[in-house]
C-alpha cells in the first residue's frame, strides 16, 4: 500500500491538471460530456462524414480492414482515404454489434476526443516537470492550455487529427529516451507513433517529425562537443549550464527562475547560447563580446 502511495504521489500534479481539465470540458461542453451519443460536437464540414465513415465500417466492413465500401461505389475506397479511425475500427470490429451497436459511434468518439483534453494536460505537466517547472500554476496552466490548442479547432472536421495529447507525447517520451537511454521508451514511442499513424495518417507523421527533429536538435547540440573534447575546458563559457541548457535530466536552467530575477535568468540563457554556437563556429571572442548575464 506504501509503494502504491509512493506511485501515486509522483503523479499527483499531473492527475490533478488531468481532472481540472475535464472540469473546464464538462463546464463548457456539457451536452457533449454528458450526453456524448445524443448530440455533436460539430454538424458541419466533415465532422458528420467522420462518424459516418467509422459507423458504417463497423456495421459493413468486417472482413474487409483496408476497403471502405460505404461510398465510391462500386469502386469503394481505401479505410485511410475516408478518415475513419481505421485502427478504432478494427478494434471495435469484432464486438458489434454483439457487444456495442455502432449507432454508439458518435459517443465513442465524442468520449475519445474529450478524454484526450485531460490526458493532454496530465501529459504536459510530465513534460514541463522533465524541465523542472512545477508549481500551482502550472497546473492551472496545463489544465486550460489543451482546451486553447488549435487541434480543438478539429471539431468541426477532421475527428481522427482531434487529439491533443498526440505531439505533447512524442515530445516527452523523447526526452525520455534522452535523458534515459532505455529500450523502454524507444517501444513507447514506437507504439505511439504507430496508433497516431493508423488513426490518421496526417498526425503520426507530424509527431514523428516532431519527434524526429527533437532527436536531431540533440545530436546537432552534443556533436561539436564529441568532436573536439576540448571545447569548453578554456572557454568563458559555464559548461555545467550549458550542458544543462540541452539536457532534461540536468534541467534546462528553468529553475534559475526561483533563484533570481526573470532579467537575470535570460541574460544567462542569452549568453549561454551565444557561447554555444560561438564554439560550434569556433569564434569564442564573439561569445565573451556579446553574451550578457556575466
Amino acid at each position: 500500500m506504501k509503494a502504491l502511495r509512493f506511485q501515486f504521489s509522483q503523479h499527483q500534479d499531473a492527475m490533478a491538471a488531468a481532472l481540472l481539465a475535464w472540469l473546464w470540458t464538462a463546464v463548457s461542453c456539457p451536452q457533449a460530456v454528458f450526453q456524448p451519443n445524443s448530440s455533436l460536437l460539430a454538424s458541419s464540414r466533415d465532422s458528420v462524414k467522420n462518424i459516418y465513415t467509422l459507423a458504417w465500417q463497423l456495421a459493413h466492413g468486417k472482413g474487409s480492414y483496408w476497403e471502405f465500401s460505404g461510398m465510391g461505389w462500386p469502386f469503394t475506397e481505401h479505410v485511410f482515404y475516408t478518415d475513419g479511425h481505421p485502427l478504432l475500427a478494427w478494434i471495435l470490429g469484432p464486438f458489434v454489434p454483439e457487444v456495442i451497436p455502432a449507432e454508439w459511434t458518435a459517443g465513442i468518439l465524442h468520449i475519445a476526443i474529450l478524454f484526450s483534453f485531460g490526458f493532454t494536460a496530465f501529459i504536459l505537466v510530465k513534460l514541463l516537470a522533465a524541465y523542472h517547472v512545477r508549481g500551482i500554476w502550472i497546473i492551472v496552466f496545463c489544465s486550460l492550455l489543451p482546451l486553447c490548442h488549435p487541434q480543438v479547432l478539429r471539431w468541426t472536421g477532421h475527428y481522427a487529427m482531434a487529439y491533443t495529447y498526440a505531439i505533447p507525447l512524442a515530445w516527452y517520451l523523447q526526452i525520455r529516451w534522452l535523458e534515459n537511454r532505455r529500450w523502454k521508451w524507444v517501444l513507447l514511442q514506437s507504439i505511439h507513433l504507430l496508433t497516431l499513424l493508423l488513426t490518421h495518417a496526417y498526425l503520426g507523421a507530424i509527431s514523428a517529425a516532431f519527434a524526429g527533429l527533437i532527436a536531431g536538435f540533440h545530436v546537432l547540440a552534443h556533436w561539436q562537443r564529441q568532436e573536439d573534447p576540448s571545447i569548453g575546458a578554456n572557454s568563458s563559457c559555464d559548461n555545467r549550464a550549458t550542458r544543462g541548457l540541452y539536457n532534461p535530466a540536468q534541467g534546462h536552467g528553468l529553475s534559475s527562475i526561483k533563484n533570481g530575477s526573470a532579467i537575470r535568468f535570460l541574460g544567462q540563457r542569452f549568453h549561454l547560447d551565444c557561447c554555444f554556437f560561438a564554439q560550434s563556429w569556433r569564434l569564442r571572442g564573439i561569445a565573451t563580446r556579446v553574451g550578457l548575464g556575466t
